[in-house]
C-alpha cells in the first residue's frame, strides 16, 4: 500500500506508462493533489494529468475536483517557477561575477607587463617613453605605488630631485598611509643629499686649482743666442 506522496506518484506513473490504464493513473494523481497539494509530487502529478487530458478523446474537459487542492496547486508551481527565476539569476551573477574576475585579473596581468616593459626602456636609456608607459599605469594599477617609484627613480636620475618627490606627495594624496611614501622620500633626500656634497667636493677642487693658476708666476722666456757674425766677409779676402 502506497503512503507516501512518491510512491503514490510512482504507482501512477506505472499504471499510465507501463500498464497503460491512464483512468487509473488518474485517480492517484488526483488522490495526490488533493492530499498532498504541497508536496514536490502533486506538480509533477499536475503535469502527467495535462498529459492524460490531450491524449484523451475530448469528451468534455477533465472535472478536477473543486476543492481548495487546485488553489494550492498553483501556489506551489508559482514557488517553484519563482525558485527557478532566482536559481537562473543566481547562476547569471556568478558567471558575470567570474567572468569580471577574469577580466581584471587579464588586464592587471597586462598592467604588469607594461610596467615591465617601461623598466626595460629606462634600462635602454629612453626615460622619456618609459615615463609616457608610467603615468598611463598609474591610472590603471590603482593604488600600486610602483609605476610612482619608479618615476621617481627616472627623476632622481637625472637629479631632479623636487619632481622625484613630488611622485610620492601625488601617491600620498591619492592614498595617503602607505609606509613606502615616507621611506621613498627619505630615499630622494639621501640621493640628493649625496649629490649636493659631490658637487660641492667637485667645485672646491676646481676652484682649487683655479686659484694656483693665479698664483703662479709665468715662465720667463729664454733669451735668444746672438747670431755670430764674421767680421770681415770671406768674398774680400784675396789668396795669392
Amino acid at each position: 500500500m502506497e503512503t507516501t506522496p512518491l510512491q503514490i506518484y510512482k504507482k501512477a506513473y506505472d499504471l499510465q506508462y507501463r500498464e497503460n490504464n491512464p483512468e487509473k493513473a488518474r485517480i492517484l494523481y488526483r488522490e495526490l493533489l488533493r492530499d498532498y497539494a504541497d508536496s514536490d509530487a502533486s506538480l509533477y502529478a499536475s503535469i502527467q494529468l495535462s498529459k492524460i487530458q490531450s491524449q484523451t478523446p475530448s469528451k468534455g474537459p477533465i472535472d478536477f475536483e473543486k476543492d481548495d487542492a487546485p488553489k494550492r496547486r498553483s501556489s506551489t508551481g508559482w514557488v517553484v517557477v519563482i525558485l527557478l527565476i532566482l536559481n537562473l539569476l543566481l547562476s547569471a551573477a556568478l558567471i558575470v561575477g567570474f567572468t569580471l574576475h577574469v577580466r581584471s585579473v587579464t588586464d592587471r596581468n597586462e598592467n604588469i607587463s607594461r610596467l615591465i616593459v617601461s623598466v626595460g626602456k629606462l634600462a635602454a636609456g629612453r626615460d622619456e617613453k618609459a615615463l609616457e608607459i608610467l603615468t598611463e599605469l598609474k591610472i590603471a594599477l590603482k593604488k600600486d605605488i610602483a609605476p610612482y617609484v619608479i618615476s621617481a627613480d627616472i627623476y632622481c636620475k637625472h637629479h631632479d630631485y623636487l619632481r622625484a618627490r613630488r611622485e610620492y606627495e601625488a601617491y600620498d594624496r591619492l592614498y595617503p598611509g602607505n609606509i613606502e611614501v615616507r621611506r621613498g622620500v627619505k630615499t630622494v633626500n639621501k640621493a640628493e643629499d649625496r649629490y649636493m656634497k659631490e658637487t660641492r667636493r667637485i667645485q672646491a677642487q676646481q676652484d682649487s686649482i683655479a686659484r694656483a693658476v693665479l698664483k703662479k708666476e709665468p715662465e720667463k722666456e729664454p733669451e735668444p743666442e746672438p747670431v755670430r757674425r764674421p767680421i770681415i766677409r770671406r768674398d774680400d779676402i784675396s789668396y795669392f
